[in-house]
C-alpha cells in the first residue's frame, strides 16, 4: 500500500512529492512535474493547478514524472486518489 502526497506551490508553480508506505518513506520533498494515476475510468495526469477530483483507482502503474525528465513507476493495487487545491493523496 503506497501513499503519495503531491503538493504544489501556488506562488512558483513547482510541485513536490512525498511517497511512503506504512513501513518506510521512499522519498520526501522531491520536486516533480506531474503524476499519472491509473483511475478506474481511465488514467489521468495530475499537474500543478489540476481541478479537484476524487477518483477510484484500478490496479495499474502510477508514474511519477520528475522535473529532470526521469520517470519512476510503482504498481498500485487499487484504492483512491484525492486531488484538492494544492495537493494530491493516493491511498
Amino acid at each position: 500500500l503506497f501513499f503519495l502526497l503531491y503538493i504544489c506551490c501556488a506562488l512558483c508553480s513547482c510541485c513536490y512529492a512525498i511517497l511512503f508506505t506504512l513501513r518506510e518513506t521512499l522519498y520526501a520533498s522531491t520536486e516533480v512535474s506531474s503524476v499519472i494515476v491509473p483511475g478506474a475510468m481511465g488514467e489521468y495526469e495530475v499537474t500543478a493547478d489540476h481541478v479537484p477530483i476524487v477518483a477510484e483507482l484500478k490496479a495499474g502503474t502510477m508514474t511519477i514524472k520528475h522535473s529532470d525528465g526521469e520517470d519512476e513507476k510503482y504498481f498500485v493495487p487499487g484504492g483512491f486518489s484525492l486531488t484538492h487545491e494544492g495537493s494530491t493523496t493516493v491511498s
